[in-house]
Order: structure tokens, then sequence, then C-alpha cells
């Protein structure tokens, strides 16, 4: 886990973002709720990507969110990613979070 200028943790999402591994990143997704400064994450060489991972983006997002503290996204979300959110029916308004703070407002969700 890197740190970005204002002492935020950076979660690098890389490989296959699946089921497969989706204890190990809700582990640092914990200890950077824990750290109580907000996180950012950041997709590097995405393979795959399925339902159960975005459904641990979206519940650690609603967690940071209301805590007070932000759970964001940098770069450009890879092409898996956009096609489980388009077959999941998964929009800005779906899980509750004020659409203007969904991780998921994006272009084409």
């Amino acid at each position: 886990m890197s740190k970005t200028r204002k002492e935020v943790p950076v979660l690098p999402l890389e490989g296959d973002l699946t089921i497969a591994c989706v204890e190990t990143h809700r582990k640092a997704l914990i200890e950077a709720f824990a750290a109580g400064s907000g996180a950012a994450l950041r997709f590097e060489d995405v393979g795959d990507a399925d339902l159960a991972f975005i459904q641990l983006l979206c519940s650690a997002h609603r967690t940071f969110h209301n805590a007070g503290q932000s759970l964001t996204l940098e770069g450009t979300v890879p092409a898996p990613f956009m096609k489980v959110l388009k077959d999941a029916n998964i929009t800005a308004c779906s899980c509750g979070v004020a659409v203007k703070e969904c991780i998921w407002k994006l272009e084409g969700v």
C-alpha cells in the first residue's frame, strides 16, 4: 500500500479481481478504513473482474462514506469492470449512497 501527497493510502487493484482475491483486498480495505484517512483505489493491469469483487468495493465505499471517509478511484476503470457493471445493471444510484458521491458515477455507467 503506497501513499499519496495527502497521506491517503493508495490500494493497487491488479490482475484478476474476482472472488478468489476478495479476502486479500477486504483486509487491505479494512486496514485503510481503520487508519481513518480514506483511501484511493488504483487499477493496474486488470485481467478479469466479477460481481463479487465489485460488491466488495460497493460495500467498502458505503462503509467509508457512512463514516465520513472518502474512497475514490484513480485512473480509468478497466473494461472488465465496466462490462460487469453494465451486465449487473449497477448504476450510480444502486446502493443508496447519494448519486454525487457514488464510486461508480462514471460515464457509461
